[in-house]
């Protein structure tokens, strides 16, 4: 290969230390990832569970579970390139929403002060890329999985509409904390405001 001709022997050292860094990327990924929950609960848009942490390791324990049974769920499948490719036209979806809502935020907010002021061709351009990376896999190499999918996204956007927008909430569901809380001795996590 062209490491082997490159780096002769040094290559296997280099094996090790690429797998090191991905191992450390996973291990920073799972709690990054948990926080998130816990953030998403604390404004509403998970159970309130999620926004609770470990009393002893302070960490939050819901959220790390959640992660966990959805990393085992997603790795059943087999062929690992298409959960990748999956994945990957789930999250271009959103980023180009996300530029989307951005521009419109440019016209509809023109005022708001701004941390990052992003020029509109920079914008415009990351929305014709995500368009592009949305569309293409699916011409390229279509799978009933991109259909599988935006079907999870909408039924997701149906569960948003019920539980964070019209602010229903089920009886069972404060049962269901109140256990929890009690089983992985949680507690309500705190924000400190103060700097």
């Amino acid at each position: 290969t062209w490491g082997e001709a490159v780096l002769g022997p040094a290559v296997r050292v280099l094996t090790i230390l690429v797998s090191f860094s991905a191992l450390g990327s996973a291990n920073a990924k799972i709690y990054t990832s948990g926080r998130y929950f816990m953030v998403g609960a604390r404004y509403g848009y998970l159970p309130e569970m999620f926004s609770c942490i470990q009393k002893q390791r302070l960490t939050p324990l819901p959220s790390i579970v959640l992660m966990t049974i959805l990393s085992i769920i997603y790795c059943i499948p087999s062929n690992i390139g298409n959960l990748i490719g999956f994945v990957s036209f789930v999250s271009w979806m959103f980023f180009g929403l996300t530029f989307l809502a951005t521009i419109f935020c440019k016209f509809t907010k023109a005022k708001a002060d701004r941390v990052i002021k992003v020029p509109i061709p920079v914008i415009i351009f990351m929305i014709l890329v995500s368009i592009y990376l949305v569309i293409a896999p699916v011409i390229s190499s279509p799978n009933i999985g991109y259909l599988v999918a935006l079907i999870i996204l909408l039924v997701g956007l149906v569960f948003y509409y019920l539980f964070v927008f019209r602010k229903i909430q089920l009886k069972v569901m404060k049962k269901i904390n109140m256990f929890l809380l009690e089983l992985f001795h949680l507690t309500m996590s705190t924000v400190n405001t103060e700097e």
